[in-house]
């Protein structure tokens, strides 16, 4: 269920947004009125998502670029604003996925988790920072994840990166919040991407491995991309005006449960 017109009128950048969570953000947006501008190192299916929207006459476009370059980060935001005059909102969706043994993961493993989870997203606030101040409004989104809270083995960097993301937000909403630009994390549990069909393919046990997760869930299943951009999309609206500094999670109540299967207790 959508509320149509959330993003009315607003400008969105959304990074990551070649297939999974960034597409279903840019289409959800875009559904909800905003002016969408799309941005992945997978150029030709960035672009296929900004051709689908135009074809639904809404206003999209591509701006390809590196997010481990700030230049290209800072081109990003200066061609939204050359295209569509401002900047209102950000979905810092980016991000690579790893699980690794510890003794496993050497420098160059760890310094690729930590440069596209964490250092593309901070120089992507920055510049829209940089722009949204002359207007002192906007909101930015930051994509976390629930390990940020509990995690999983085995995944210490994904981990710390995501940990990472959430405290980011934090600290950015004390930094620009007196200029009227909001922060927040949303922080999906497992979702149906093609990141985590992936992950069951090479699990050796795809639907023994997808039924773990799924029970895991109070409401059963898994988060659909569509779930997550749903929770963004109120974060960069108006109807957030007020929450700034905080994550919210998206996970079908996976954090509430204290273990998987029933309780045995005495009570003496």
């Amino acid at each position: 269920m959508s509320v149509s017109g959330l993003l009315d009128n607003k400008v969105v950048v959304v990074t990551g947004a070649a297939g999974g969570i960034g597409a279903a953000a840019a289409t959800y947006f875009a559904d909800q009125g905003a002016a969408v501008v799309v941005t992945d190192l997978q150029e030709h299916s960035a672009g296929e998502v900004a051709e689908r929207l135009l074809a639904k006459d809404h206003q999209a476009t591509c701006v390809p670029a590196n997010l481990l370059d700030e230049g290209e980060v800072a081109r990003l935001f200066d061609e939204t604003v050359r295209q569509f005059g401002r900047v209102d909102g950000a979905f810092c969706n980016a991000g690579v996925g790893a699980q690794q043994q510890v003794l496993e993961t050497d420098a160059e493993a760890f310094d690729r988790v930590m440069a596209v989870n964490v250092r593309d997203v901070f120089f992507c606030c920055k510049h829209a920072y940089r722009h949204m101040k002359k207007d002192r409004t906007g909101s930015l989104v930051l994509t976390s994840s629930r390990v940020a809270m509990a995690t999983y083995p085995q995944m210490a960097p994904y981990t710390a990166s995501k940990g990472a993301v959430l405290s980011m937000a934090r600290a950015l909403a004390v930094d620009f919040g007196a200029e009227g630009i909001r922060v927040n994390a949303v922080l999906p549990g497992v979702t149906e991407t093609p990141m985590f069909r992936k992950e069951l393919h090479d699990s050796g046990n795809p639907t023994g491995r997808r039924a773990y997760f799924e029970r895991q869930s109070v409401l059963g299943g898994v988060a659909q991309p569509e779930d997550i951009a749903a929770a963004a999309a109120f974060l960069l609206s108006d109807s957030a005006r007020f929450i700034t500094g905080t994550g919210l999670v998206v996970d079908g109540g996976c954090l509430a449960r204290l273990f998987e299967g029933p309780a045995q207790l005495s009570v003496e």
